[in-house]
């Protein structure tokens, strides 16, 4: 009896092990209609430096949460800790990279902010 409790401990420790990888991908939304932004960057500014590209990120999600025609429910911004990342089945070596998820999986992968603007503006003009 031990030993099969033994055997499940060790089971349990390789499943949390394979869950603790460098694996970050974002959950995909459940209910249709809803959207996730993923961004990962090489690093966050400090208190006082001024990062134009990291404030127009920020500058963008409020403008995504302010589009009624955008249901955002969850926002995640990963800062580059190893040298390989993995998320959404693909390594991610380009900082930054914005991800746009939703019901279905990736509608943008992009290292390019005005992408993501652009999706922005074109949700905003949907029927």
């Amino acid at each position: 009896m031990k030993k099969t409790y033994f055997l499940y401990w060790i089971l349990l420790l390789f499943l949390l092990m394979g869950c603790q990888s460098n694996q970050q991908s974002l959950p995909l939304p459940e209910r249709e209609g809803d959207i996730h932004f993923q961004a990962f960057v090489e690093e966050v500014p400090t208190e006082g430096d001024a990062d134009p590209e990291y404030q127009r990120m920020y500058d963008l999600v409020a403008k995504m949460q302010a589009n009624e025609a955008i249901d955002l429910t969850q926002v995640d911004i990963q800062v580059k800790k190893e040298t390989s990342i993995q998320a959404h089945g693909k390594e991610i070596t380009n900082f930054p990279t914005f991800f746009i998820l939703d019901q279905e999986g990736i509608v943008l992968e992009t290292t390019n902010l005005d992408e993501v603007a652009d999706y922005i503006d074109r949700a905003g003009t949907k029927d």
